[in-house]
């Protein structure tokens, strides 16, 4: 397994799934449920990282079977977690609501506040993408964002930041580029603390829009060539 860990920080997901697959069946030989879990999963991961979905939701699915048989709650909430991911970026939105919600209550049920706030955060997002409910997707994003201020997780802070913010400049029941504003640069401020690339062109992206419902264009401008620069 350490081996296939090793390739996949290289990016080298071929040989990484080739030597998880020989842990798998060390694992399968004597029956050790827990590691053959977490091969699958780790498998998954790795056909996630390139693309391959519909492996990697069958490995997810296969890893959840093992969980739920040993009754490994905490890793029961994670692959549901993985599984509602994939499903979200496959579209199937729905299917992913399912699956977050009940990875959400396993978080609960676990006193797992990092988790809750992912969770919710995640849902909020499914519900942003389907353009409905976006009371509820709002309001899971703020709770969300409160929780990781509190945790002072500086990353869910700025992707919750980041939800909040095209909630108010995309949807027309919440247009309010002046409270879009404001959260984007504290995405901006975070992502700077952050030192994180991805998330800077993402406030940058956030701010030029917002700026251009403001009708300043020089500033829209400005935040749009630091967008491409990046």
């Amino acid at each position: 397994v350490n081996t296939g860990v090793a390739y996949d920080v290289q990016n080298r997901y071929s040989l990484s799934i080739e030597y998880y697959f020989k842990a798998l069946q060390i694992f399968e030989k004597y029956k050790f449920s827990s590691g053959i879990a977490t091969c699958f999963n780790n498998i998954a991961n790795a056909y996630s990282k390139q693309d391959d979905l519909p492996k990697a939701m069958s490995f997810y699915h296969k890893a959840l079977v093992i969980k739920r048989l040993i009754k490994d709650k905490k890793g029961i909430g994670v692959s549901l977690n993985n599984i509602a991911t994939t499903y979200d970026r496959l579209g199937k939105l729905d299917s992913a609501l399912i699956f977050h919600n009940q990875s959400l209550a396993i978080k609960k049920e676990l006193n797992d506040y990092q988790g809750i706030a992912f969770s919710r955060l995640n849902i909020g997002s499914v519900y942003y993408q389907k353009k409905e409910n976006l009371s509820l997707s709002l309001d899971l994003a703020k709770q969300a964002l409160e929780s990781f201020t509190t945790l002072k997780n500086q990353v869910g802070q700025a992707s919750a930041l980041g939800l909040i913010c095209d909630i108010y400049i995309e949807s027309e029941k919440y247009l309010d580029p002046n409270v879009a504003l404001e959260y984007a640069q504290k995405r901006l401020e975070l992502s700077n603390q952050l030192n994180s690339l991805q998330t800077k062109v993402v406030a940058y992206r956030q701010l030029s829009r917002i700026y251009a419902l403001m009708l300043n264009y020089e500033k829209a401008f400005e935040y749009k060539v630091l967008e491409n620069i990046y």
